[in-house]
């Protein structure tokens, strides 16, 4: 180092005035041998240290008697201005060296281009996680559809192999055709066992019995496991509905024919096909889905399936992002403009 900082106050400092009082020299020699020492401590390899200092160049420089400065220098080691690795006391503390006011500002400015960088990286490293995430949901959604579209049938078809019972709608079919073949003359064909009204259990008939009157007619004022199984679906795939919503326009659907005498009826899983093909397409807002009574009462399955428009409003993490890029694209811009002004400063 070319310089070293002299403390206000350092020619008044009564320890020098007891070291010159204990070695019988004057002030003025301490304090001529503490600036020599402090200039070979500010010149020496390890900073601070005095090791190797020349006390009888100092006499003779100083106009001293031979051996007065290492007696200068052992009273100030006694007094704590010197250290016992031979080094000036408080040398790092009292020594260090203050930057400068450019110096503080360039590094200010460093650290807020780190700063800068560091929450740019973490925005874009934001944006692609959010990104992977909306992937992933909308991986979900396709596989959601999917299975929506496989899970009636399926489910269907396991609750019909468990249960074998026929539904009421059939039974209602087979004594109608059982009335209009005895109204003919002809001989009925025998129901299941245990599925007729009154019917034995034995599985004998009523044509073994010599039995012609009509059956009597099935009661047919409840739904059937059919109807059953589309209110289900219905109320949890759609909305809720209540145990007979829906079930006068089934009915009617049921018993209404076209022209060549077909129901018009679709089939169970045509509906549910239909109901899960407008729940993937979103169809209906939510909140707004119509009831099962007006999709029977409309014949909706024969209209075409086109999803509504509904505004999609940001997530917190999305307008979290916005406001973060911005504040950051702002700042830059400050960043910017301040150096700018310095240079034309400096020019």
């Amino acid at each position: 180092m070319n310089w070293l900082k002299w403390f206000i106050g350092s020619a008044v400092d009564p320890k020098f005035a007891v070291v010159a009082r204990r070695t019988g020299q004057n002030v003025a020699a301490v304090l001529a041998v503490w600036a020599m020492l402090l200039e070979r401590a500010g010149q020496s390899d390890e900073h601070g240290s005095v090791a190797g200092f020349d006390c009888e160049g100092a006499d003779v420089v100083l106009g001293l008697d031979d051996g007065a400065a290492c007696s200068i220098i052992d009273a100030m080691r006694s007094k704590g201005l010197i250290d016992e690795q031979q080094r000036i006391a408080n040398w790092d503390k009292r020594q260090a060296r203050e930057e400068s006011e450019a110096a503080r500002e360039r590094k200010r400015l460093q650290r807020e281009r780190e700063k800068l960088e560091a929450e740019r990286v973490a925005l874009e490293k934001a944006r692609v996680e959010h990104a992977a995430m909306s992937q992933d949901v909308t991986d979900c959604h396709a596989m959601s559809q999917d299975v929506t579209n496989v899970t009636p049938k399926r489910r269907i078809e396991e609750i019909r192999n468990i249960n074998t019972s026929p539904p009421v709608e059939s039974l209602v079919n087979q004594d109608r055709a059982r009335a209009r073949e005895v109204a003919k003359g002809g001989k009925a064909s025998p129901l299941p066992p245990g599925m007729g009204n009154g019917e034995p259990s034995s599985g004998q008939g009523r044509e073994e019995r010599g039995d012609q009157r009509a059956p009597d007619p099935a009661n047919f004022s409840g739904p059937g496991m059919e109807f059953v199984e589309l209110r289900d679906f219905y109320s949890r795939e759609i909305r809720a509905e209540g145990p007979l919503d829906g079930f006068a326009e089934y009915k009617q659907l049921k018993a209404a024919r076209d022209p060549t005498g077909a129901s018009v009826f679709p089939g169970l899983f045509q509906i549910l096909d239909d109901l899960a093909a407008r729940k993937a397409a979103k169809v209906w807002n939510p909140g707004y889905e119509i009831s099962l009574a007006r999709y029977l009462k409309t014949r909706t399955w024969l209209a075409p399936i086109q999803a509504r428009a509904s505004p999609q409003a940001k997530s917190w993490q999305e307008r979290e992002d916005e406001a973060n890029y911005a504040a950051a694209i702002k700042e830059a811009a400050r960043y910017e403009a301040e150096k700018a002004r310095r240079r034309e400063v400096h020019q």
